[in-house]
């Protein structure tokens, strides 16, 4: 088996970006078209996540299962002026579940900033709009450009030394069930289904929320997709599938060097800390909805939240036995 590289996730920082090139004619069609040294621009959003934009639309990604032939198909990059890393990643998180859109992307040649963009999104425009959110402009044209402006940016310097080898511990995830093309597909399917449903352009998750709150009359039929297409059950799947996440004697006994497992449940305590975070700040948003508006889609995200809160206080609580027996 040829040697396959990994990123250092102890090297990144929320904010970090991710410019890669692979072999295929595709990467090289868009490398020739864009006069880019890299096909693809992807955003870290800590915790061993990032957020791009795809063919499957807007979707995250885990940067243990980025996995590169040569450590020249991946560059990272690092804004060098003041920004808010937080704002960034959120905005990308927000736009998860939007359209992809060829037909955008090939504006970038032209830089049609003239005319407004389209409620689509490709994967440079991604990173440029979250900066740009933030208050802080990466480059000229946030709406159109590449790769190749973004790692031209006076902004932007190349994180060094953050690639290495895939071993132990590395191997071991990567070769574990992955959920995420499996929610990426459901996302899809839900907003697809919406979307002939109400007839509305709805390109985001968020989207759908902020729609139902304002068009009840979509709330069972749209409930009823979402209760219907596992969206709701993914944590039980990744509890079932990867159970050393939730369980300290499996965890420890991994099969990996123990200097290696107890740096990767270190990683795993701040992961699950953030996801705390966030989930619980999702549970109080979608409680205050429910408590206003009395919805079916507010009290199965609450139920949602409440779940996925759980999980992470487990995931945490692995993490933490297995620092301590390691």
């Amino acid at each position: 088996m040829s040697n396959m590289y990994i990123l250092k996730l102890d090297k990144l920082e929320a904010g970090d970006i991710f410019l890669t090139a692979q072999k295929g004619i595709v990467s090289k069609g868009v490398k020739v078209f864009t006069k880019s040294d890299y096909s693809h621009a992807m955003l870290y959003v800590g915790d061993g996540s990032y957020i791009h934009s795809n063919g499957k639309g807007v979707h995250s990604g885990s940067t243990q299962r980025l996995t590169f032939n040569k450590p020249e198909y991946i560059r990272v990059l690092r804004v060098t002026s003041a920004f808010n890393a937080k704002s960034v990643c959120d905005y990308a998180r927000r736009e998860i579940g939007k359209e992809y859109s060829v037909k955008e992307a090939l504006k970038t040649k032209n830089k049609l900033s003239q005319k407004k963009p389209e409620n689509r999104q490709f994967c440079s425009r991604l990173v440029a709009e979250a900066f740009k959110y933030s208050g802080f402009d990466l480059v000229n044209n946030s709406h159109y450009c590449s790769p190749q402006e973004i790692d031209n940016s006076v902004h932007t310097i190349e994180v060094k030394d953050c690639i290495k080898l895939m071993t132990g511990v590395d191997i071991e995830h990567e070769k574990s069930d992955s959920p995420i093309d499996r929610q990426t597909a459901v996302t899809n399917e839900i907003l697809k289904a919406a979307r002939n449903i109400t007839k509305s352009d709805i390109q985001t998750l968020e989207g759908l929320t902020e729609f139902i709150i304002s068009n009840n009359e979509f709330d069972n039929d749209i409930s009823g997709i979402i209760e219907n297409s596992g969206f709701l059950t993914f944590s039980d799947d990744d509890k079932n599938k990867n159970p050393w996440r939730y369980n300290s004697d499996i965890f420890v006994n991994l099969s990996a060097p123990k200097i290696e497992i107890r740096k990767h449940a270190k990683f795993e305590v701040e992961s699950s800390k953030s996801r705390i975070e966030r989930f619980g700040n999702m549970l109080t948003q979608y409680e205050s909805l429910h408590s206003r508006y009395k919805l079916r889609f507010t009290s199965i995200h609450v139920d949602l939240y409440k779940k996925l809160l759980a999980m992470s206080l487990l995931n945490l609580k692995t993490a933490q036995e297995v620092v301590e027996r390691t």
